[in-house]
């Protein structure tokens, strides 16, 4: 088997935020992509590595982590310089916007996943049955909302807990349209020059 490298740059935050960030932007990779050993994407990078390297461009981190990653082993996060047109979130308002996007992201992928989890582990029955495909699995080997068998990321959910994300979903769609129209007049703004740091997460990846 090979590997592939990946890179996915973030917004500026302090190292907490960020390995949730990219707990969340992993739960989205294997949801798309598949969860396998052999996925080829970042989401099955076993945790993230944050180090205080720091690079004058996006090329130059890039590097950095292509030659010091490996592929059974974290992603690799170092700073580089952003150059150009302003990042969102650039003012308050803007980190307001972002800050009640990540909360819905969070409460859906930290909070209620785990809760969910925790109370399929705690169930009377040994064997849990996955509504897609039928499988049966043990109860305590469960440890992510994920099928082992089909993949399937409503594995766990009642019809009441799929209606509650499904709602969530559509809060987060409309925050996440917002964004992008703002993140297009900053794009569009008479600023082009503006400097400021940014994170690359990227490593190699089994495929």
């Amino acid at each position: 088997m090979g590997a592939t490298f990946q890179a996915r740059s973030f917004d500026l935050m302090d190292a907490t935020e960020l390995a949730r960030e990219f707990k969340v932007f992993q739960h989205g990779e294997c949801e798309q992509y598949g969860n396998d050993a052999y996925a080829g994407h970042l989401g099955i990078k076993d945790g993230l590595s944050v180090t205080a390297e720091k690079f004058e461009s996006y090329g130059q981190a890039e590097s950095w982590i292509e030659e010091n990653n490996d592929k059974w082993g974290p992603a690799h996060a170092v700073k580089f310089i952003h150059q150009g047109p302003p990042e969102f979130p650039h003012t308050k308002a803007d980190d307001e916007l972002n800050r009640r996007y990540k909360a819905l992201k969070h409460q859906i992928h930290e909070g209620f996943e785990q809760e969910v989890i925790s109370r399929a582990r705690k169930m009377k029955s040994k064997l849990y049955t996955c509504r897609k495909c039928g499988s049966k699995i043990a109860t305590k080997f469960i440890k992510e909302i994920y099928c082992p068998v089909c993949s399937s990321g409503e594995f766990l959910y009642t019809p009441t807990d799929a209606k509650r994300v499904k709602a969530w979903l559509n809060k987060m769609e409309t925050l996440r349209v917002r964004i992008e129209k703002r993140k297009v007049a900053l794009k569009n703004s008479d600023k082009k020059n503006h400097r400021t740091y940014r994170w690359l997460i990227g490593g190699w990846c089994a495929s």
